[in-house]
């Protein structure tokens, strides 16, 4: 019933067991126990005035994803789970503000059909209105919708999970959604239990604390909890994971020794990410022998810069990132490997939306087979399917966080700059579209009905991301807006004609109002008029 004007909603692939997550994990069995009852206990609580929003923060790395995907499980097999929205700032999608309210009204939708028929409602008095602000979409897709609910079958309340916030980009993109949040929940009568984890970021720190979100949210900080509680959570899942590896490698057991394991638990403190690393590092098939990769953990010393107060925090893992890539890279010592290092791997950091290795060659005009020879080794901070047909994805953010830091990453040999970096791609993508686009290309002009539209994923990603690299790269790049200006004088018209094809013209103003502010910047001209 009605579900195809419901379909029509847009959406992002960022449900907690979407395709785009790739079979993201879960707690393991007997950790954060602590923190999962007092979440838990918040879901079950009737009382009226207890507060329906709950904050989980905490440090990048420190689990806060994978207890939203425990939760979301858990509270999807109770049929309690209304929605899950789970930010990502490496996918376009996922990481778009504008898209969060609609995503979490389809999936309502699905969920319980008395919703469905006020959201459709809504839809007819409303067509467009999951591209309108978001104001008016969590007015009338989200609250009005749930106030003319008179029932919610066997359960009396919905759980709404929002993990990762603080990847919403723009910033301010997120600062509107707490405050509309905070100003529209309270009309809900605790029909919601909205569950929202990020880091501790000034700007959504500063909207928690604020009067109007302070007295109706719970906050529970995970990297205050007891240092000691935490560390035995990290010990019982290196210890269970290792085992796991002794038994697939045929290593003589136990494994490892109680002292490599305590230095390893000592390593990680409160950061799961460091525990996570070392077990895909470990176990990694390209390198077939555990007992070697656990000894490079355990046994070499790296120097890290601990200058700077706030990479304390992370000195332990920044020391693990760099004892993977000099051992990935440690027969590559010329100039020429590493800037391939720096060309495919920064490539695959700054990437708007996530790659296959075939298109990845192609934007960047390399040898077939290039890429996944540079990742051959880095499976334990990248995920490199098997399937050449599937996308590249970064294991972790707080990798390119590493990697894009100077302070971070000691090692200029790996360091890669965000400036740099987006000029590169912004270059590729309009050589790219330089090449490819052609005067009707897709034959429209002989042809009364439109052609199935079947671009080049390179292709495609080039007309749709190039604005964007353009827009971090250095103004004072004279190569760079060299090209831009060829494209606006030859392309410009076969760009819109794809833009077209590929529904997305209503956007091709936003892409060159970000051209020509950039271009302006560097040159004291305007490209064109793009007001």
């Amino acid at each position: 019933m009605h579900l195809d004007q419901i379909k029509g909603l847009p959406r992002a692939d960022a449900r907690h067991d979407s395709g785009s997550r790739n079979n993201a994990a879960r707690c393991f069995q007997g950790t954060r126990e602590k923190t999962l009852e007092e979440i838990y206990k918040w879901i079950e609580h009737i009382d009226p005035n207890h507060p329906p929003i709950f904050w989980l923060c905490g440090l990048a790395g420190i689990g806060k994803s994978t207890i939203a995907q425990t939760v979301a499980e858990h509270e999807d097999g109770l049929h309690r789970l209304g929605a899950s929205f789970f930010f990502s700032r490496d996918e376009t999608d996922r990481r778009n503000s504008l898209l969060l309210f609609p995503t979490l009204a389809f999936q309502m939708a699905l969920f319980n059909p008395e919703y469905r028929k006020h959201v459709v409602s809504a839809l007819d008095n409303n067509p467009d209105v999951g591209r309108s602000v978001i104001r008016q979409q969590i007015e009338q897709l989200i609250i009005t919708p749930l106030q003319e609910c008179g029932s919610w079958g066997n359960t009396q309340f919905m759980v709404i999970i929002i993990d990762a916030l603080d990847e919403c980009f723009p910033e301010s993109g997120a600062e509107e959604i707490l405050i509309l949040w905070a100003a529209e929940i309270r009309k809900l009568n605790r029909q919601v239990r909205l569950l929202i984890t990020s880091r501790p970021e000034l700007h959504i720190r500063s909207k928690f604390q604020s009067p109007a979100l302070r007295f109706i949210s719970q906050s529970y900080i995970l990297h205050d909890i007891e240092k000691s509680i935490v560390q035995a959570d990290v010990e019982l899942f290196l210890r269970h994971r290792l085992n796991d590896v002794a038994r697939e490698f045929g290593l003589t057991t136990p494994w490892p020794t109680p002292y490599e394991l305590g230095v390893l638990v000592k390593r990680a403190d409160v950061l799961f990410i460091y525990a996570a690393t070392v077990i895909k590092f470990v176990a990694d098939k390209h390198w077939a022998d555990p007992h070697r990769q656990l000894r490079v953990l355990i046994r070499e010393k790296h120097t890290v810069n601990n200058a700077h107060a706030h990479t304390s925090r992370y000195a332990e893992v920044d020391t693990l990132y760099l004892q993977v890539l000099q051992h990935a890279l440690s027969e590559d010592h010329d100039d020429e490997l590493s800037l391939r290092f720096k060309n495919v791997v920064g490539s695959i950091v700054f990437l708007q939306d996530p790659m296959t290795s075939t298109s990845l060659e192609l934007l960047l005009q390399l040898k077939p087979g290039t890429v996944r020879r540079c990742l051959l080794r880095l499976h334990s901070v990248l995920l490199v399917p098997d399937a050449e047909n599937s996308p590249i994805r970064i294991f972790h953010p707080s990798f390119p966080d590493f990697l894009t830091s100077s302070l971070r990453c000691t090692s200029e040999r790996f360091f890669v700059s965000e400036a740099q970096g987006h000029a590169k791609l912004a270059v590729h993508c309009l050589q790219v579209l330089m090449k490819l686009l052609n005067r009707d290309m897709c034959n429209l002009l002989s042809s009364g009905d439109h052609p199935p539209v079947m671009f080049p994923p390179h292709l495609h990603y080039a007309c749709i991301h190039f604005s964007a690299h353009i827009s971090y790269a250095p103004s004072s790049d004279a190569s760079l807006a060299s090209l831009v200006e060829s494209f606006c004088k030859s392309k410009m018209l076969v760009w819109f004609e794809i833009l077209s094809l590929l529904r997305r013209f209503d956007e091709a103003a936003s892409y060159l109002r970000v051209v020509n502010n950039w271009y302006s910047v560097g040159a004291n001209d305007s490209l064109f008029c793009c007001n």
